[in-house]
């Protein structure tokens, strides 16, 4: 009884230091965006842009991601907490323009760099871009369209590894939600 009394105090100190402060701010920005951009269903996804930003970015330190081997522009590199492409920020934006929606409508009229800059330093911004591509691919598909948007949102829509770690990190984070009443 006593060694199942510790194994369930270790597992909740464990769960206790899951998140930092930091990373519980920035999480609860993304939830709190993610609940305001439902899919065509009326569904938000805010626990799972959470788990994508964690997978992305550990929510706090990795601000510029991937570049290509032996690329050294910012405007090729994953960028922001939610690592989006200055790529993907522009076919969002003419998404949305295909479809008559004004948002991102500024982003055409920016240069690479522009975009780039805006994605590194307005959270809000760059935190819209990822959930509203998220979204596209989410309201593509009718069959699987949850598990094809979680892995094209890593760029192929058959990324079972990807997928896999947002889904621990759903978890995670639903348990920890639960733990602390805070996010």
């Amino acid at each position: 009884m006593i060694k199942i009394i510790f194994i369930l105090l270790t597992s909740i100190i464990l769960q206790a230091d899951f998140l930092t402060v930091s990373q519980q701010k920035i999480l609860n920005n993304v939830r709190s965006i993610a609940r305001t951009m439902p899919d065509n269903r009326g569904v938000t996804y805010e626990t799972t842009m959470a788990a994508i930003c964690l997978r992305e970015s550990s929510a706090e330190t990795k601000i510029v991601g991937d570049i290509a081997k032996g690329d050294t522009t910012i405007i090729n590199a994953s960028l922001g907490h939610m690592q989006v492409r200055v790529e993907t920020a522009k076919y969002v934006a003419d998404y949305n323009r295909r479809h008559k929606k004004k948002e991102f409508k500024s982003i055409l009229e920016k240069n690479d760099l522009e975009i780039a800059r805006k994605l590194l330093t307005d959270f809000n911004f760059s935190t819209r871009i990822a959930i509203t591509y998220f979204l596209i691919n989410r309201n593509r598909f009718k069959r699987n369209g949850y598990f094809k948007a979680i892995s094209l949102y890593n760029g192929g829509i058959k990324n079972y590894e990807y997928v896999n770690k947002v889904l621990n990190n759903v978890k995670e984070i639903k348990k920890y939600v639960r733990l602390k009443e805070i996010i």
